[in-house]
């Protein structure tokens, strides 16, 4: 269930400038049926890079795929067109910003459709000193590569595909869908200060399960430090499950990269679904450098489009193993829970002894 980890640095949004009539970005996705039957189509949504000048008015539009894999050039809707024109205002105010615009008429998109997500000029002056630039997707990592969904840079109708996570975005009245994504960053928790994150797995899944290990992105202390992770109870203080990572057992300490630490207790603690549990960091010893990497998104209500949905808040406090957390409902860090002896509902009997991923991580 979820899905790994798939970056292995902090990704960094890359951005396309649209400067001229002929520009556009464009994002090539099929609809993720949530199963919640809010799949009428309201916004599109997108991360604004920055302004230069007057920005002139752009137009956002839901449209078709052709056989080749580019927008079709034609507007869902028909005489009811999809799209919707904006103007970003001429000043910083939203450089960095996730942005939601209102369609002239919704749209009801079946679950697996392949549609278009467009953003292309509309009126006024462009140019190298009006415009705007639009995120299109993560660059910074290296070693994986995007196939599908997609990105697309159109430079004067020459397109681009690629490579990195597409940041984009649409919506029902009620559900977020696409990849959100706002900024990534890092905290660097230290013998002061414990960062992590509350789960609960829905009471409908089992009855008990384990976890068995935790994966996550994370930059490595490049002195000799110890890393802990540890497993608590519904409190938030009773240490269940812990583990420790010395320095010395890394490669390229200094940079960031995915770390896999199966806890090392003979019986692993039976977890109830249900229940709230929760995951905390921290560095043994003062001094380090230690860095776990997490992504920000606008609003809570975001990460039902991610993995996990908002079942992972990011939680952090000043003592390590003691206090209450304090909770930021919309950030998550980049981290994997590999469950293990998942126990049926009542009366369904059996044990899966299956290694499973939940999905925590940010990506997916």
């Amino acid at each position: 269930m979820g899905s790994p980890i798939t970056w292995n640095a902090v990704p960094n949004p890359n951005l396309f400038t649209l400067d001229a009539s002929t520009d556009a970005v464009e994002y090539i996705f099929a609809h993720a049926n949530h199963g919640t039957g809010n799949d009428t189509i309201t916004h599109g949504c997108f991360r604004y890079g920055a302004r230069t000048g007057t920005p002139p008015t752009y137009r956002i539009s839901l449209q078709g795929v052709d056989a080749s894999g580019n927008p079709d050039g034609t507007i869902k809707g028909g005489g009811s067109p999809v799209s919707a024109t904006f103007t970003p205002p001429a000043s910083a105010a939203w450089d960095g910003t996730w942005q939601e615009v209102a369609f002239a008429n919704s749209y009801s998109m079946a679950p697996g459709e392949k549609v278009a997500l467009v953003i292309d000029y509309s009126t006024g002056t462009i140019d190298g000193s009006n415009n705007s630039s639009f995120t299109t997707h993560t660059s910074g990592v290296t070693g994986v590569v995007q196939k599908f969904p997609y990105a697309i840079q159109n430079n004067a109708t020459a397109r681009t595909r690629q490579t990195g996570l597409p940041i984009y975005g649409y919506k029902s009245a009620s559900e977020m869908f696409g990849y959100p994504f706002l900024t990534t960053s890092t905290v660097s928790p230290a013998s002061n200060l414990e960062v992590g994150f509350e789960f609960t797995h829905q009471s409908g899944w089992g009855a008990t399960f384990t976890v068995a290990a935790i994966e996550l992105l994370a930059r490595l202390q490049t002195v000799a430090k110890t890393m802990r992770v540890a497993l608590y109870d519904t409190d938030g203080t009773s240490v269940l499950q812990s583990v420790d990572l010395d320095t010395d057992f890394a490669v390229n300490a200094s940079g960031h990269g995915i770390v896999l630490l199966p806890f090392d207790e003979t019986t692993l603690s039976a977890l109830t679904f249900g229940s709230t549990y929760s995951i905390g960091i921290y560095q043994v010893e003062a001094g380090g450098n230690l860095a776990i990497t997490y992504l920000d998104v606008n609003a809570a209500a975001d990460w039902n489009a991610w993995g996990g949905a908002q079942d992972y808040p990011y939680v952090s406090r000043a003592t390590p193993g003691s206090g209450a957390w304090t909770r930021l409902t919309t950030r998550r860090i980049f981290c994997n829970l590999v469950l293990a002896d998942w126990t049926e509902p009542s009366g369904s009997g059996g044990v899966n002894r299956a290694l499973l991923r939940a999905g925590v991580s940010a990506v997916g």
